[in-house]
């Protein structure tokens, strides 16, 4: 079976330059966190994690020009990027700052709405990024937040544990369930994580979209795939093993397309509209 997915290079350096397909992945959860923004003249916005500029810069668009929106990533080619993006559309109320989001170099009180596409997800310590948040919201700021939640592709990774079930590999298996924890927290930890920081949470909107593949081997070569996840599941397992396992894993994969017609993974998701209350 071939597995030239494992052995392909991903490169990040170039990658920037077709950066514009990420949305694909983006989009549902930054169209949904859009929709909730509460849209008001003169603000100072913070997005989190905005990658090669969306929803950044959508953002910006829709506020105007009364209002200036800041960027935080650390991604210095996604800087770039989004930059020349903001040049090109003639967006001159953006702010970008290429850094990581558990040190935002801003004043204490001095953002009105803080927006995170998926971004909370994928930083060091989330913990010290949401006391950032408090730290330089106004009181009265809105806090949005997009979060894919821990069932997502629940699809793979039932398949996965049931794989390492079977080869005996017990400490994979608590390896993987740490990974999932790590990067798609309980929502109700992220809830309290907010409430011992001041915020207060108006709603959550909870939604899904799903990938279709026609089987496991499509998944496992999607580019977003390879370059978002793979490289984190195969870490989960001793090297020598690696191989042996995902050949079993798209091989259960493509017999339950072949029963299936295809196959998805489900991608739940929600965001967070809460508000800055430092009183409470």
């Amino acid at each position: 079976m071939d597995q030239s997915y494992l052995r392909k290079d991903t490169p990040t350096g170039g990658v920037v330059n077709i950066g514009d397909e990420l949305p694909l992945w983006s989009a549902p959860f930054g169209v949904k966190l859009l929709e909730a923004v509460e849209y008001k003249p003169g603000l100072t916005a913070l997005d989190i994690g905005f990658g090669s500029g969306f929803p950044l810069i959508e953002l910006a668009m829709r506020l105007g020009e009364s209002s200036v929106v800041y960027g935080i990533d650390p991604w210095e080619e996604a800087c770039a990027r989004a930059r020349e993006k903001a040049d090109l559309y003639g967006v001159g109320n953006v702010r970008i700052m290429e850094g990581v989001a558990e040190s935002i170099p801003l004043d204490d009180r001095s953002i009105d709405l803080v927006i995170s596409n998926n971004g909370i997800n994928n930083v060091d310590d989330r913990k010290k990024v949401l006391a950032e948040c408090a730290r330089v919201s106004r009181a009265g700021g809105q806090l949005l937040l997009s979060l894919n939640l821990d069932k997502s592709m629940f699809e793979f990774y039932n398949c996965f544990e049931q794989v390492l079930i079977e080869l005996g590999l017990d400490e994979e298996v608590e390896r993987m369930h740490r990974h999932i924890a790590a990067k798609r927290p309980p929502l109700d930890h992220v809830l309290e994580e907010l409430r011992q920081l001041g915020f207060v949470v108006k709603d959550l909107a909870y939604d899904q979209f799903n990938y279709h593949f026609t089987n496991g081997t499509a998944m496992l070569n999607h580019y977003q795939i390879r370059s978002g996840f793979l490289n984190a599941w195969v870490d989960i397992l001793p090297p020598e093993r690696a191989g042996e396992v995902f050949a079993r894993v798209e091989d259960a994969l493509n017999r339950q397309s072949e029963i299936d017609g295809g196959m998805k993974l489900s991608i739940p998701f929600v965001v967070v509209n809460a508000f800055f209350s430092p009183s409470l």
